[in-house]
């Protein structure tokens, strides 16, 4: 078991940790750290969680594959919680986890999670909460309606973070990235690694769309995705031909090489 504790003792970081410990526990997935237990001790609030003996993705030297299987895999997980209302709103390399023994890939950290249906006061329209190079641009403008996309674009960031090695998006400083992540200023991922295969830029590209209606739909739909071009099937993030489809289907069967 592994026991997180809140730094500081102001009532609304105390009532978002709570918060944290009773969204968590409602969700019940492999892929999603569980929540045992919450309470204070000496006027500190703590939260009792499942204990995974690993490291965060941004520390762990994964190939390409590798960090498709597992953002596919954490994709899923968060599909399931946005299936009982709940929006992560922090996803980034650094929440999630995969275990050292087992090599399964976790999501935690709903500190800062939306519950869909009964917002509360401590999301106040205008105000800005989340991990600047990883939120999605309606979150960095400080919408309050926010929905499943906007986690689809924070896992298009971490996944281009994992694939470059670099956030989706650079600033001198705080302000200049929430600004340019509003206004969408992303160097395709290509730029920064060419040995990233051109439609997996095409999937982070389209999970990190300006505009929502423009990205995946469904976390689903971006697990999917990176689900088909990890068995050499074409990939729905842009129109396919024929040829495409042709050219996917022969290098699957390595019968012909185009």
């Amino acid at each position: 078991i592994a026991v997180k504790f809140l730094s500081g003792q102001a009532a609304l970081d105390k009532a978002r940790f709570l918060r944290e410990a009773q969204l968590s526990a409602q969700l019940k997935h492999p892929h999603i750290i569980s929540v045992y237990e919450t309470g204070e001790i000496d006027r500190r609030a703590y939260i009792a969680m499942e204990y995974v003996e690993g490291r965060t993705l941004d520390a762990c030297a994964l190939p390409i594959k590798k960090i498709l299987d597992a953002m596919a895999t954490a994709a899923e997980a968060v599909h399931e919680a946005h299936a009982h209302g709940v929006i992560h709103r922090d996803l980034k390399p650094q929440n999630l986890m995969m275990d050292s023994h087992t090599g399964r890939v976790f999501v935690m950290d709903f500190g800062l999670a939306l519950q869909v249906e009964a917002p509360s006061q401590m999301s106040l329209s205008g105000s800005i909460l989340g991990t600047p190079a990883y939120m999605s641009p309606e979150q960095a403008r400080g919408e309050h309606k926010l929905d499943a996309r906007s986690d689809v674009y924070s896992l298009g960031a971490t996944l281009y973070a994992l694939l470059t090695k670099r956030p989706p998006v650079a600033g001198e400083a705080v302000l200049e990235v929430i600004q340019n992540v509003a206004e969408g200023r992303v160097i395709p991922p290509r730029r920064r690694n060419p040995k990233i295969p051109a439609e997996v830029e095409v999937i982070v590209l389209k999970a990190m769309e300006l505009e929502p209606a423009r990205r995946y739909a469904t976390a689903k739909d971006l697990a999917e995705d990176l689900r088909r071009f990890l068995d050499g099937e074409p990939i729905l993030a842009r129109p396919a031909s024929t040829v495409y489809r042709l050219r996917k289907k022969l290098v699957k069967h390595r019968g012909v090489a185009l």
